[in-house]
């Protein structure tokens, strides 16, 4: 005589499993964009940090009187004279660009200079909304520092103006 096991085990009905499903896709489709918001501030803050950190370097290297040379000297006219992207002709290889590899979280090709600094930050960024992306540095007349990345967005919505560049791009003034 044949053995019915079976009989009283029941499993889940095609209709119990497309409720389940029904509501795991409700569920996702209401977490989704708040988790890629929460995402994209965390990415923004992070640019923050690394543009602020950038800016406490060069502050850093300006402030140092053993930085001075012929490179410090061009960098330091070029943000005088109503500000200067950071790139090689403003900043060329010398003590302060080796003073801002040294201040930063980041692996810098060589030569070190303000156009692989730029690259090696450009590189880390993660809320990059344009194409081209730029730093600039800026010296108020009190004396301090602005950096500001072009490129980038900082209200984290991935905004655009009509050009294609980023419409608040971040800027870390004096503390």
């Amino acid at each position: 005589m044949k053995e019915k096991r079976f009989i009283n085990n029941k499993g889940f009905s095609l209709v119990e499993l497309i409720i389940v499903i029904a509501i795991m896709a409700i569920l996702i489709g209401v977490l989704a964009p708040n988790l890629m918001r929460y995402i994209e501030r965390t990415n923004v803050s992070a640019d923050v940090q690394l543009a602020a950190s950038l800016r406490m370097a060069i502050v850093t290297g300006l402030a140092d009187p053993t930085t001075h040379d012929a490179a410090t000297t061009t960098f330091v006219a070029a943000i005088n004279s109503g500000g200067a992207v950071l790139n090689a002709t403003n900043l060329p290889d010398g003590l302060l660009a080796r003073s801002i590899n040294e201040t930063l979280p980041l692996t810098i090709t060589t030569p070190l200079t303000g156009t692989t600094i730029s690259n090696a930050v450009v590189a880390a960024l993660r809320s990059r909304t344009a194409a081209t992306v730029t730093i600039d540095v800026e010296q108020e007349p009190g004396g301090n520092i602005i950096v500001t990345i072009n490129g980038t967005d900082r209200t984290g919505l991935n905004n655009q103006d009509a050009t294609g560049a980023a419409a608040t791009p971040i800027v870390v003034p004096a503390p």
